[in-house]
């Protein structure tokens, strides 16, 4: 599994760093230019940045900020749920159903859980896209939310 938040931070100074140093002693010991070192690292102009090594800590601070706003949401939302457990009992896990979905998240989908049994803490890895539903008896009101992404997400 991902690793979450809290192992995520301590390291991305480190692997960003050692990811350039490797582009680059790479790049030295193959002989390139030191544009060809740059733009390995940095990413040609022609893709936007889109194949340069620090394409990967951009990617990695947005799955950082994506988590960091689910865990706000599921914290936000597990605190009113505790405050309205004479009404609340269940929660439903609801996955994003497409492509890109893993087999955890997927396997979770629909499952229905008490609150409070620690068993519905989303988000379950970095970049989730799954949140967890209060019910009042397990089922789901009208269509299910947040179930299908688009072409954009």
């Amino acid at each position: 599994m991902s690793a979450l938040l809290g192992d995520w931070f301590p390291r991305i100074s480190v692997s960003d760093t050692n990811r350039i140093m490797d582009g680059i002693n790479t790049g030295m010991a193959d002989g390139s230019t030191t544009d060809t070192i740059i733009n390995s690292i940095f990413g040609t102009d022609t893709l936007n940045g889109a194949d340069g090594l620090t394409e990967i800590a951009r990617r990695d601070a947005s799955a950082i900020a994506q988590t960091a706003i689910a865990q706000t949401a599921t914290d936000a939302r597990g605190a009113w749920t505790a405050d309205n457990t004479d009404i609340i009992g269940k929660a439903v896990w609801v996955a994003t159903l497409d492509g890109v979905t893993c087999e955890e998240c997927g396997a979770l989908d629909g499952q229905v859980f008490d609150v409070g049994d620690g068993s519905d803490q989303c988000p379950a890895h970095i970049n989730c896209r799954c949140v967890v539903v209060p019910s009042l008896d397990g089922s789901l009101i009208g269509d299910r939310p947040f179930t299908t992404a688009t072409e954009d997400d």
